[in-house]
């Protein structure tokens, strides 16, 4: 629960025990503690180090495409080259996810669950990518995907913005309502805003989604 003292303690477990099998348990915690701190620079970084020892993780592979995605230069080369390299991140995640089997000491509904959550926000993360790419009508169909297999409100709230910049008002302000409803209060607060907006009848010019 304390994110630096997460991060100390890890990186003295890294310098103390370099030929642990747990390595790479202890960078996804430290880049969850990243996360906490906005540090996305270290967050990245750690990543990488982390896909090194365990390429495979769908936690990893999932921050790390999230994390670029939602941060990106506003134009540019640069911002061309991280939207492929998201991608490339998210596509590993999605054929992992592909081919994950239920170990034999996994019930079978705890399983279930972990696969819709996955699943939706590897879609989530596709649906980021496009909108930022300006591939609109993708973007729509991996937040309808992620939506309906795991609502959230961040992504009700995309889906309204992707509706939006379709020309789909009605369908909108309908994903948008369901992303006030379920929060948390950022979202909610930005989804009555945007539900207030098209309600005016005035087009509004639409930020990078949050």
């Amino acid at each position: 629960k304390d994110p630096g003292r997460t991060i100390v303690l890890g990186e003295k477990f890294l310098k103390d025990f370099p030929d642990s099998p747990f390595r790479a348990y202890v960078l996804v915690h430290e880049m969850y503690a990243y996360e906490s701190q906005d540090n996305y620079e270290a967050l990245i970084v750690t990543g990488k180090k982390a896909l090194v020892l365990y390429p495979r993780c769908h936690d990893v592979l999932l921050m790390l495409a999230n994390s670029i995605a939602s941060r990106l230069p506003s134009e540019g080369s640069v911002r061309t080259k991280k939207i492929i390299e998201a991608k490339t991140y998210a596509v590993q995640d999605r054929e992992q996810l592909e081919t994950l089997v239920r170990s034999p000491g996994v019930p079978r509904v705890e399983f279930r669950q972990y696969m819709r959550q996955a699943i939706a926000a590897n879609a989530g993360v596709f649906g980021l990518i496009a909108l930022q790419g300006g591939e609109i009508d993708t973007a729509i169909v991996e937040y309808e995907k992620a939506t309906a297999f795991s609502p959230r409100g961040v992504d009700y709230y995309r889906l309204g913005t992707a509706y939006q910049l379709h020309g789909q008002k009605e369908k909108a302000i309908g994903s948008l309502k369901r992303a006030a409803k379920l929060g948390p209060s950022l979202i909610s607060s930005l989804a009555e805003k945007r539900i207030r907006d098209l309600g005016g009848g005035t087009p509004q010019s639409v930020p990078t989604p949050a």
